[in-house]
């Protein structure tokens, strides 16, 4: 996106994350909270750890909802008064890292300007307001949170939040003097850094999909059946940093020469609901018969779709099934009916800053893409100058010598750079079923994961007790409640023609309910609902067959409809 790439280069030069633990313990196969129930199913000897700190992730969760909150007003929030703007932009201000520098009388500004506080201090203060101001002249509106990351790194935090279907202005490029209004997702991107004992704003950036989606469909262009497509960094900002030399040196026969080591070690995943893909991912041999991808992908598959596919560019894999998954460090390990002589060689290069890296994954499905770059830090996570989408994730990243030295997360991938885990964590895997017969390796079918434990979202499942399908069916279609309402249903209850719902508000406290069910208002209202009462707590509107009232209770959204 033109107006809205916030890129900030000081914050990248020392990011990883705290999430990069991956010990095998006998406790849990699936950390993921949802499949916790299911954990003793499984033979249990190589099952992963999960690594949380629940009530530190949880303050920064909500320090993150507020930062956004403060940054970009209420949902939906078109009507904001001046005097409510300003009040906004000084109590965002309030989180901002302001550290006593100390002082030094030979300099012009009376501050000791060699100081990590006075270097701190000046990044912070030019950052943190202009992103604020940039945001604003963008008139962002956005509906709902997303997903939010935490990574944590010796000196930062840094917590990245997904606001999907926003809505924004940009300049029309045909009519200079004129806005158009465009629709993307935002990833804002937070650096946060203690300051006497309490988290504070450092830094942040922002960046919408629209470039990134204008990449792709460049590589798409350019991909053809069993042909290579090269691709370089697209992230030109950097180069006034860090130091691409090396890696433009690197020769077409050498990028192809590792292209040939690895062509036949990575695959593409996919899943499928009915002949339409819903999810797709990258992934690789770690060892004989076993591909490591990214959870992220294999939860979105078992939410949204009916099977996976596992293939190379010339074969198609059989599924046996998932053996285990660990979602701290956004890995999945798949086995195949058939034990394979398919295998990466892990690196035990030492990786330094700026040294070019390759990523070797496929945009489309079809055919292999080597993204190249350099590294911007190895701080936990590895950290990488090439931008990628959200379907790189479970990617190789491949050193000069074709030797795999991490995997591509999901969390943070961005217009910006991409994250890695490093090599310890897949050497970690490959050690481990290397030393296990292939035979013996246990697993359970995507079809009895699927149907035992992800079939039915918390929604469905609490509708599904209290209401009989064929009711729901009718009243789901009135403002498209199942999609508009991102809240948890927490209870649902029938009486003759009435249906009654309560959502409870697990969002953010920063976020009102009612703001919350602004999308399912307004879809009433096209329907051709009449609005016969509004107000911030209390909202009537009907139709010739239907009444719907939508009210707040505390954290708690209400909603009850009425067959007339």
């Amino acid at each position: 996106m033109k107006k809205l790439l916030l890129f900030i280069p000081m914050i990248l030069l020392t990011m990883g994350a705290k999430k990069n633990d991956f010990t095998f313990d006998s406790s849990k196969l699936l950390s993921d909270k949802s499949t916790d129930k299911f954990a003793n199913s499984f033979n249990q000897s190589y099952n992963l750890k999960e690594v949380s700190e629940k009530n530190k992730d949880s303050k920064l969760i909500e320090l993150t909802k507020k930062a956004t909150y403060l940054l970009l007003g209420k949902p939906n929030n078109t009507d904001e008064t001046e005097e409510e703007y300003f009040s906004r932009y000084m109590d965002y201000l309030d989180l901002r890292y302001a550290p006593d520098i100390p002082k030094n009388p030979n300099t012009i500004t009376g501050l000791d300007e060699n100081s990590e506080e006075y270097k701190d201090d000046l990044v912070s203060g030019m950052t943190v307001p202009s992103v604020f101001k940039m945001i604003a002249e963008s008139g962002i509106i956005y509906n709902t949170y997303g997903n939010i990351n935490i990574n944590e790194t010796n000196k930062y935090v840094i917590a990245s939040i997904v606001l999907p279907n926003i809505k924004y202005k940009e300049i029309d490029d045909n009519n200079p003097t004129e806005y158009i209004i465009k629709k993307s997702n935002l990833v804002i991107n937070y650096v946060f850094k203690k300051l006497n004992g309490e988290y504070k704003l450092y830094s942040l950036n922002a960046a919408t999909s629209d470039d990134l989606e204008k990449y792709l469909n460049e590589i798409e262009n350019n991909e053809t059946k069993n042909s290579l497509s090269i691709a370089s960094s697209n992230n030109s900002n950097l180069k006034d940093i860090y130091d691409f030399s090396r890696l433009e040196a690197v020769s077409e026969d050498k990028i192809n020469e590792i292209y040939s080591k690895n062509r036949n070690n990575t695959v593409y995943l996919n899943a499928y609901y009915s002949n339409s893909i819903v999810a797709s991912g990258n992934g690789f041999f770690i060892n004989n018969g076993l591909i490591i991808t990214s959870f992220s992908f294999l939860k979105e598959a078992l939410e949204r779709g009916q099977f996976i596919t596992i293939n190379s560019e010339d074969k198609i894999y059989n599924v046996d099934g998932i053996v285990t998954t660990s979602s701290d460090s956004d890995i999945a390990i798949i086995k195949l009916k058939e034990k394979t002589e398919n295998k990466v060689s892990l690196s035990n290069n030492v990786i330094n800053v700026e040294d070019p890296v390759f990523i070797l994954d496929s945009k489309t499905g079809i055919s292999h893409t080597i993204d190249s770059g350099i590294i911007l830090s190895n701080d936990g996570l590895i950290q990488t100058s090439i931008s990628l989408q959200k379907s790189d994730a479970g990617s190789m990243v491949l050193d000069l010598d074709g030797n795999v030295i991490g995997i591509i997360r999901s969390d943070g991938i961005n217009m910006n750079v991409s994250y890695a885990n490093s090599v310890n964590v897949l050497k970690e895997v490959q050690d481990k079923f290397s030393n296990m017969e292939f035979e013996k390796i246990e697993s359970i079918s995507f079809k009895d994961l699927k149907e035992k434990y992800f079939y039915n979202t918390q929604n469905k499942e609490t509708i599904n007790k209290t209401i009989p399908k064929d009711k729901w069916k009718e009243f789901s279609n009135i403002g498209k409640i199942d999609s508009s309402i991102q809240m948890k249903l927490v209870k649902s209850s029938i009486n003759k023609n009435k249906v009654s719902m309560r959502y409870k508000n697990e969002i953010s406290a920063y976020l009102d309910s009612m703001d919350l069910a602004t999308q399912f208002k307004n879809n009433l209202k096209s329907e051709g609902f009449i609005t016969e009462f509004e107000s911030n707590s209390k909202c009537i509107y009907k139709s010739k067959k239907y009444e719907v009232v939508v009210m707040k209770e505390f954290d708690y959204l209400i909603v009850v409809m009425v067959k007339l």
